[in-house]
């Protein structure tokens, strides 16, 4: 809480805490590096909680947690019995459900790449990623490649992340 109130929002993106129009979807991403560390200042932050979706990589989750919000419906992409840099996770908004055809999960805990992709009938995808350091450049588009593929091409997709690539080498 303290560090919410310590970097609040520059004011110009004051709107982000207001979002009610209900002809567009606001998305927030955030590399969370542990949801269990920062579940609680995810839910008094009002731009997480006015968003429609909420994108979430390294989450550090384990399989028993659970992370509820209100109004939200929680999707977690986990394996680890332990906490450790690994996992995406997924809210969306209640009043979006019917809207959503399906919730697609694909896990790779050999490369450490986790994808989570949201169908939605209005032919969109949203999709995160989270890929570990030190992760090869081909199985990162391994992971896209399957996790994206042809069979909704004429989806629109929104793709956010953790890629943890190195643009420089």
């Amino acid at each position: 809480m303290k560090r919410l109130k310590e970097n609040s929002i520059i004011h110009k993106y004051a709107f982000l805490h207001q979002h009610n129009d209900h002809q567009t979807i606001q998305i927030m991403y955030h590399n969370i590096q542990s949801l269990n560390a920062h579940y609680e200042d995810i839910a008094a932050n009002p731009c997480n909680m006015n968003s429609d979706i909420l994108l979430f990589a390294e989450t550090w989750t384990v399989v028993k947690d659970k992370f509820l919000l209100n109004n939200f419906d929680h999707h977690l992409v986990s394996h680890h019995s332990q906490r450790k840099p690994s996992g995406v996770s997924v809210y969306l908004k209640k009043n979006l459900m019917p809207f959503l055809e399906d919730v697609e999960k694909f896990p790779n805990y050999d490369t450490g790449v986790h994808v989570m992709v949201l169908n939605f009938k209005t032919k969109i995808r949203v999709a995160v990623l989270y890929a570990k350091p030190e992760t090869s450049d081909d199985d990162i588009y391994d992971a896209i490649d399957e996790s994206l593929d042809s069979k909704m091409r004429d989806y629109k997709t929104i793709l956010a992340g953790d890629f943890n690539i190195n643009i420089n080498t």
